[in-house]
């Protein structure tokens, strides 16, 4: 029975961290959006000038807005490398907890029949 419990403890905790893992792409989503909204924004307001200084000022910043979007992707595709990782663990764990319990039910089974 110990060990069934093991298993169930594995299985919450991996859980918790499969959600925290969502959690924080979640936010690098988010992140990633609010540079897209400002590299948009940025191109409009290029269009709209005709100094030259601007211009080239706006484009450093649509450049620095690209690199740490980039940067983000990043994070998220490992993100998604460690979700996928985790909900193969919590499978895993589930399969392991399941025979585990079957066989428990067995043994009962066995027990009960031999008295």
């Amino acid at each position: 029975m110990v060990l069934i419990d093991t298993y169930r403890n594995n299985i919450s905790g991996k859980k918790k961290e499969l959600s925290k893992l969502q959690s924080d792409k979640a936010n690098e989503l988010k992140k990633a959006s609010d540079y897209k909204k400002k590299i948009l924004t940025v191109r409009s307001s290029i269009s709209r000038s005709k100094n030259e200084s601007t211009i080239r000022t706006k484009t450093r910043e649509i450049e620095r807005n690209s690199t740490k979007l980039a940067t983000i992707n990043k994070k998220v595709a490992t993100l998604e490398t460690k979700i996928a990782s985790k909900s193969k663990e919590i499978a895993n764990e589930e399969k392991n907890y399941n025979e585990k319990k079957r066989e428990n039910g067995e043994k009962e089974n066995k027990l009960k029949l031999k008295d």
